[in-house]
């Protein structure tokens, strides 16, 4: 596959391979139609915004060669954490090269070693954003017969994680994670907010006993997950590892083709696991249709 993206006004995809699609498994049961209407409007919103991760994680891929990492070896800053870092930046003035995905913005030893906003050469050195925090960018998909069509990006819901969960745990909850659309009262938000979206980079080079020969690794945003659900503590999140792994795996084998990244979005109930989650693998097919994401029948 080979991407061209123009970060300008307009957005420009030129695709001469398989493109990254969403697997998406949606249960709509409300029989009230208003209700309906809004949630089929958040779930493509929602596939939007997860098409500008995707075109922002492409053209970090450029920049540097590799998708951002997701690991959360430190304990305190996974790959939900990680993601924000990558696109936005530490502190939302965008990503700063010499970062090494540390919880508390730093590289180096000193000053100089670490993300400074008040620092002018510090935030001259900044790549990104690689996804807009405003809704005023326009996606320009150019499929392989020439035809253009026109999508208005999602912006990216950047949040602080302790403005989300009570208790974030060891997490460092002073850092930036990406919410979908989905939003729920979250009295710790003090109003409506989404859940973070995971992220996951594939490992396709592990053999060892750890990871059982899987493309990914559950650790990288277990953390998180085991924050709990912010607005209902009387629920829990059904992603455990067993689930997880059943989204890319039978058995221990690998998939033919393993995806690079995983997205999950906790989707309209706002909790992992269920079968309302929007999954966005990066093998598969997507078009933009009449400012809509279609999945092509698979």
């Amino acid at each position: 596959m080979r991407v061209r993206i123009l970060f300008k006004t307009t957005l420009t995809l030129v695709l001469t391979g398989a493109i990254t699609a969403l697997v998406l498994t949606v249960g709509c049961k409300d029989n009230n139609l208003e209700d309906r209407g809004n949630k089929m409007s958040e779930l493509n919103q929602t596939k939007i915004q997860l098409l500008n991760i995707f075109l922002g994680l492409q053209a970090f891929r450029n920049e540097f060669g590799d998708y951002p990492p997701s690991d959360n070896d430190d304990g305190d800053y996974c790959g939900a954490q990680k993601l924000a870092e990558a696109l936005v930046g530490y502190d939302l003035y965008g990503y700063h090269p010499k970062s090494k995905f540390k919880s508390d913005g730093t590289w180096d030893a000193g000053q100089d070693g670490r993300y400074d906003k008040d620092d002018v050469i510090n935030v001259r050195e900044r790549k990104g954003s690689y996804v807009d925090l405003k809704d005023d960018r326009m996606f320009t998909y150019t499929d392989v017969e020439n035809k253009e069509s026109s999508i208005k990006l999602t912006k990216a819901n950047a949040v602080l994680l302790k403005n989300i969960f009570v208790n974030t745990g060891l997490l460092n909850g002073e850092t930036y994670v990406l919410c979908d659309v989905f939003a729920k009262k979250n009295p710790v938000y003090g109003g409506k907010v989404g859940m973070p979206i995971l992220y996951f980079r594939a490992d396709h080079s592990s053999l060892s006993k750890a990871k059982a020969n899987r493309t990914y690794d559950f650790k990288d945003n277990e953390a998180l997950i085991d924050c709990g659900v912010p607005w209902d503590n009387l629920k829990a999140h059904e992603l455990d590892s067993k689930r997880f792994y059943s989204f890319e795996y039978v058995g221990e084998r690998r998939q033919v083709l393993p995806s690079q990244f995983l997205l999950i979005s906790a989707g309209p109930d706002g909790l992992y696991g269920t079968d309302d989650d929007i999954i966005w693998r990066s093998n598969q097919q997507f078009k933009v249709e009449k400012g809509e994401v279609v999945i092509p029948p698979r």
